[in-house]
């Protein structure tokens, strides 16, 4: 076969793959087409003609999946003047750093090549999972964005499955699917399509077992969406007052306002102050809302709980800052005169710990924005007794583009995880309830104004993910080498 047409060939399979794993994923979730999507992507890396090209062909693949998935970075709202090409330059720079990732997958496939299915199917399985868990645990270069598992979100009993298993272990399950049937397709055998269907029967299977937790009663919710961004103080006050009054009556027992509910600090703005309170006099209960806090020089992005005579009940300070909007990355490290350019980086320091916040009887899991992204904060959470978890966000800087329906769909997964309803409040969307099983109970959606009253469980008990944590990581370590250990014996037996 002439160069040109293998070329045009590989090109035309690397497409096929990337438009099946993107209509596979979040906002499209197109139902099943995420155990199909690597088989082209498989065989473009596999018959590559070195390692290297390899890692090019997956690198290129990457590239192009995250250009979709990040498209949206340079056309962000800032509220201080930042230089468009710099926001290109960033997007640029994170899709390259996501490529990498791929090309590293690319150079596995390659490698497990000549080994059997039994062998290679899970090595590589392991391989993509691994690699999913190191990119959510490499600090502030932590970026766990468009990941495997989010096909599942279309996929209730699989969603669900991650009860035991969390994400690394639904990430794992596709890639094995994949990796199983296009064994199949190139041996031409029907062996390794039993072995695929026998774990889609498993791990949907497994998503009906009881998770381990059980409700221990209901709580009457109002999260409040008001629709504003940048808007000044009567703008401001002429949107709450009406959401406000409507609360009034209606049996509500807690209210959730979004991330920046208000243009200024709850703990030094007289009219902060007096909003909250006014919203928790009118819905008769105490409100939870994040604000920027200052405290001792430093500032922090702090969950608020609020009573209806307008004190502070309690606090949650956000844990996992968003590198380059609320600090620089390692800024603890960097001359004092690169983290002094204005480029409109946040100064903001984390949080010490994560814990719940108490209203009465009742423990609330909170955590804000991006921190959605990192399982460990919502099991956290749950783990310390936390009936119920609270996402609190703005996404309105990214407008009505791909990125907060994506952030929002991410964050879903976290229930099933830990069994817990999550009460999702978006400043400007989405917000919404999300049961134990990932499924949207109620929503409002981008650049709507208005509220969710709803009546939820409140949930204890731990979920096996819970307990274990991400064991299926630890597992692909002892697959991975136990894989590359046969391939590199036989190779040197021959």
């Amino acid at each position: 076969m002439p160069r040109f047409i293998r070329g045009l060939l590989r090109l035309l399979a690397l497409l096929a793959g990337l438009s099946l794993l993107i209509l596979s994923s979040p906002p499209f979730l197109v139902f099943p087409l995420g155990f199909l999507a690597l088989l082209p992507l498989l065989w473009v890396w596999e018959t590559s003609a070195s390692h290297g090209r390899a890692f090019l062909w997956a690198f290129f693949s990457g590239t192009i999946f995250y250009l979709f998935h990040l498209n949206w970075i340079p056309y962000m709202i800032t509220d201080v003047p930042v230089p468009r090409w710099l926001l290109w330059l960033g997007m640029s720079l994170l899709v390259l750093y996501e490529g990498v990732w791929w090309g590293m997958a690319g150079v596995l496939a390659k490698r497990l090549k000549a080994s059997p299915a039994w062998i290679g199917a899970p090595g590589f399985a392991a391989c993509w999972t691994l690699l999913e868990y190191i990119r959510a645990h490499m600090a502030d270069f932590s970026f766990p964005w468009a990941p495997l598992w989010a096909p599942a979100l279309a996929d209730p009993p699989l969603a669900s499955s991650a009860a035991f298993w969390g994400s690394f272990g639904i990430s794992f399950t596709i890639a094995l699917i994949n990796s199983l049937l296009y064994r199949a397709a190139r041996a031409r055998s029907w062996k390794p399509i039993l072995w695929a269907f026998g774990l889609v029967v498993l791990s949907h299977s497994i998503g009906l077992i009881p998770n381990g937790t059980r409700k221990i009663g209901w709580i009457r919710v109002a999260i409040v969406q008001p629709n504003i961004l940048l808007e000044a103080w009567p703008e401001v006050e002429e949107s709450y007052r009406p959401l406000a009054d409507s609360l009034s009556g209606k049996g509500i027992q807690l209210v959730i306002l979004p991330e920046s509910a208000f243009p200024g600090p709850l703990r030094y703005s007289g009219r902060v102050q007096a909003l909250a309170s006014l919203i928790a006099r009118s819905a008769g209960a105490p409100v939870v809302l994040a604000s920027w806090d200052k405290e001792v020089k430093r500032y922090y992005n702090t969950v608020f709980l609020v009573s209806k005579e307008g004190r502070v009940l309690d606090r949650y300070d956000k844990v996992i800052l968003v590198p380059f909007g609320e600090h620089y990355p390692f800024h603890e490290h960097l001359p004092d005169f690169i983290t002094r350019i204005d480029i409109g980086v946040g100064d903001y320091s984390a949080g010490k710990e994560v814990k719940p916040i108490r209203t009465d009887s009742v423990l609330l899991g909170p955590y804000i924005c991006y921190e959605s992204l990192f399982p460990d904060v919502a099991r956290t959470q749950a783990l310390s007794g936390a009936m119920l978890l609270l996402n609190l966000t703005n996404d309105g800087w990214f407008g009505t583009s791909l990125g907060p329906t994506e952030h929002f769909h991410l964050g879903r997964l976290r229930a099933p995880e830990t069994g817990r309803f999550i009460l999702r409040a978006g400043k400007t969307g989405i917000s919404a309830i999300i049961d134990d099983k990932a499924r949207i109970v109620r929503r409002l959606g981008l650049l709507e104004r208005g509220i969710i009253v709803s009546d939820v469980p409140l949930v204890e008990g731990k979920t096996p993910y819970m307990i274990l944590g991400d064991w299926p990581a630890i597992l692909s370590v002892l697959i991975l080498v136990g894989a590359l250990f046969y391939t590199f014996r036989k190779e040197g037996e021959r």
